[in-house]
């Protein structure tokens, strides 16, 4: 592992111990400069840098997973952005990178999640792109921290702006997505609570979908949305939505989501443990008015 050592030209990485062992028999100008080219590789003082750089000595920074996270997404989206200033056209990571870096930034600056969806959306133009990367940019996922916590912000490029023959290599169903006839089909009334538009992925667990959504979770126990795999549904606030819900499928064993099951659906008494859970832990039951 390498620690983050502060200096003030910004953050950059040195190894332990390293700088105590260049430190020693060297006089203050020797260690600035052997140790900012060894390990920059990068001779500053012949850039012009200033010499009264100060080394801070055994300091590091501990950052957690998420905030390192942070740091290559800001990195990628600072390069895609230099690289865009330059007149190239991006690719879909230097695409990505720029637009979560834009949602991550706006989220932090203090906007709503919608604002921050906005900010997504107009980080980059069709014409900034690659031939064939606009299609490729649909459902992008973004974890940003807004003022009143995390929150989960997807992104999709305007299919407005992209042409039929720019589906390099897209696979077409040639038939229009049809549910099994087996399949036993119950209807739900669901109405969103919050403020903040809310979706729904295809095969989460419906009885355990955000508890901001009011609808009758009794009728969702084991069951999904009708809706072809890899899709969502979207619920705009204040607003019931019908959805088509359909038995899970398979073993039937359900691990993680909210932790409401995290078993097997059909055990003994689990169904009557997950509606007791649904109502310790807050989510809103009963047909949405």
């Amino acid at each position: 592992m390498y620690p983050i050592t502060l200096l003030p030209i910004g953050i950059v990485i040195s190894r332990f111990g390293e700088i105590n062992q260049v430190i020693k028999g060297k006089s203050e100008t020797q260690v600035r400069r052997k140790w900012l080219t060894n390990y920059l590789h990068i001779d500053m003082y012949e850039a012009g840098w200033p010499i009264g750089l100060q080394i801070v000595q055994n300091r590091h920074v501990d950052l957690t997973p998420s905030e390192q996270d942070r740091l290559l997404l800001f990195t990628a989206g600072q390069l895609a952005q230099t690289r865009l200033t330059r007149g190239l056209k991006l690719n879909k990571p230097e695409a990505i990178a720029l637009i979560s870096n834009a949602v991550v930034e706006a989220a932090r600056a203090g906007a709503t999640h919608s604002q921050a969806i906005e900010a997504g959306q107009s980080s980059i133009k069709h014409s900034d792109l690659m031939p064939g990367i606009a299609p490729l940019l649909t459902g992008i996922a973004i974890e940003a921290v807004f003022d009143d916590g995390r929150r989960l912000v997807v992104i999709n490029f305007p299919q407005s702006e992209i042409s039929e023959d720019e589906y390099a290599g897209q696979v077409i169903r040639l038939e229009n997505f049809q549910s099994s006839s087996t399949a036993k089909i119950s209807k739900v009334r669901v109405k969103n609570e919050s403020n903040i538009a809310i979706s729904v992925t295809s095969h989460m667990h419906f009885l355990e979908i955000n508890p901001k959504l009011k609808f009758n979770r009794e009728l969702a126990y084991g069951m999904r949305a009708n809706i072809p795999s890899g899709t969502h549904v979207d619920f705009p606030p204040n607003q019931i939505i019908e959805v088509e819900l359909i038995p899970i499928q398979g073993d039937r064993i359900l691990i993680g989501f909210a932790g409401i099951v995290d078993g097997a659906l059909d055990a003994p008494g689990m169904r009557e443990k997950a509606m007791q859970r649904i109502i310790e832990f807050g989510y809103l039951t009963g047909e949405p008015s």
